[in-house]
């Protein structure tokens, strides 16, 4: 990862399992009645403005299960974030995002590095990069707040199965947002 990415390489592993998943529906496709085809916006990275979380199930439109190619084909930038994760599991990255696929390129899950971001949106209520774990359990008061090993944890179970977890690191200023 170049110093265009903002990747430095010193988060811990933890931070990045976390980091992981699928970011989707920008909005970039149009109706069969859209007349001849366009060409494609150039792909940019997320992070450039705030990132929305939808606690019904998706980051930046993104939802678990997605392909890969539909992440790139709404105009999401991803590189390879070069780390070796077995399991036929490989991590992307755009910008503060991180998405983790599986062998057939489906994600499986998508984390945003809140440091790293301009904010997230949750139920239109805009958080920023310095944002910390309580503000945002006493903002979304329906979620399940709890101490994990290494930090503490904001669960809001999403409509799809799946799960919106907020995690802050013991004694470090980091926070993480992950569907999974």
């Amino acid at each position: 990862m170049g110093e265009e990415s903002g990747y430095t390489g010193q988060m811990s592993l933890r931070t990045k399992h976390l980091l992981a998943a699928g970011f989707l529906a920008l909005g970039l496709w149009q109706g069969a009645d859209a007349g001849p085809p366009r060409k494609p916006a150039p792909a940019s990275q997320l992070g450039a403005g705030v990132i929305d979380v939808d606690l019904g199930g998706s980051i930046a439109g993104v939802r678990i299960g997605m392909q890969l190619d539909e992440v790139r084909a709404r105009g999401i930038a991803v590189a390879p974030e070069g780390i070796e994760r077995g399991e036929d599991k490989h991590g992307w990255v755009s910008g503060p995002v991180l998405f983790i696929v599986d062998g057939r390129a489906r994600v499986t899950v998508v984390s945003i590095d809140l440091r790293r971001s301009h904010g997230i949106r949750i139920k239109g209520q805009v958080f920023g990069r310095t944002t910390k774990l309580p503000e945002i359990v006493h903002a979304l008061g329906s979620c399940t707040s709890g101490k994990g090993s290494g930090g503490n944890t904001l669960d809001c179970p999403a409509a799809d199965g799946h799960a919106v977890h907020f995690y802050d690191s013991f004694g470090r200023d980091e926070l993480t947002v992950t569907l999974f």
